[in-house]
């Protein structure tokens, strides 16, 4: 609904919620603790005020709010760190080991370690053999669903009929 605005029900005048649609960034956690606590279970959380066109939200309902936005948040700013670091860092194949070290693109300096920052991400090496091997599976997989339409559309062209005079299907 362009143009309208969320007004807070809560005593603290400093806390504004700004006019623009669908953001909510200058409460703080204290002033809708101390106001969830006031609340009757007879409250509607949120109902539209017709005579004005604002918002009359709940407390609690803009606490959810808030913590949705906040966790929404979080996580984008750990993609970015986890991007960060991975255009950092290059997943390199050690041949004398066959195993895989992390090499810093600044420092030059290489670790068997993952970093930190990575958590539960996953690199992956530039490398040439896993590359050709992924592009046979995909290729084998492509063959396999050829054949499979053609068979479909050859047996959607024709049709089995019984020749009584002579037996054959």
């Amino acid at each position: 609904m362009p143009g309208r605005h969320m007004e807070a029900k809560h005593s603290h005048d400093a806390d504004e919620i700004p006019e623009e649609p669908g953001v909510i960034n200058t409460l703080d956690a204290e002033s809708i603790d101390d106001d969830a606590e006031e609340i009757d279970d007879d409250e509607t959380p949120l109902h539209i005020n017709d005579s004005t066109d604002d918002y009359d939200v709940h407390p609690e309902v803009l606490r959810a709010v808030l913590r949705l936005q906040s966790q929404f948040r979080m996580r984008l700013a750990q993609h970015r760190v986890v991007d960060v670091v991975k255009e950092k860092f290059e997943l390199v194949h050690d041949p004398a080991t066959n195993h895989y070290f992390y090499y810093n693109r600044k420092s030059g300096e290489s670790q068997w370690t993952k970093p930190k920052l990575l958590r539960s991400s996953e690199m992956y090496a530039n490398d040439d053999a896993a590359v050709s091997a992924a592009k046979k599976i995909q290729a084998g997989m492509r063959r396999k669903l050829a054949r499979k339409e053609v068979l479909r559309r050859v047996k959607s062209g024709y049709q089995k009929e019984y020749d009584p005079e002579t037996g054959d299907i």
